[in-house]
């Protein structure tokens, strides 16, 4: 009984905490495009007539740039070698992947 006391009470009163803020840290400004890439594999998804049911997807942080490349499975013997090199041919091999 004196633990539903002190739950209905706590409950009435409401929590008294108060969070501290996080600190304030710098952000790295990506000055050159294409030096960073954000890759992700997006799926399984419904399959395309095509036979394609993922996505790779990839994305430059600093221009906001984005690409997307259809697989028909999600492994790294499947990766479409030659989009790839199409796609760091018209916007260059980044640094960080």
């Amino acid at each position: 009984m004196t633990r539903l006391k002190c739950v209905t009470h706590c409950q009435r009163l409401g929590k008294n905490h108060i969070q501290p803020r996080a600190p304030l840290v710098r952000v790295p400004v990506i000055t050159e495009p294409f030096r960073r890439q954000i890759t992700d594999i997006v799926g399984p998804l419904k399959r395309t007539k095509a036979g394609y049911k993922y996505i790779l997807t990839m994305l430059c942080p600093a221009s906001k740039y984005p690409e997307a490349i259809p697989l028909k499975v999600a492994n790294s013997q499947s990766m479409k070698i030659e989009e790839l090199l199409k796609v760091f041919a018209r916007v260059r091999l980044s640094l960080t992947i």
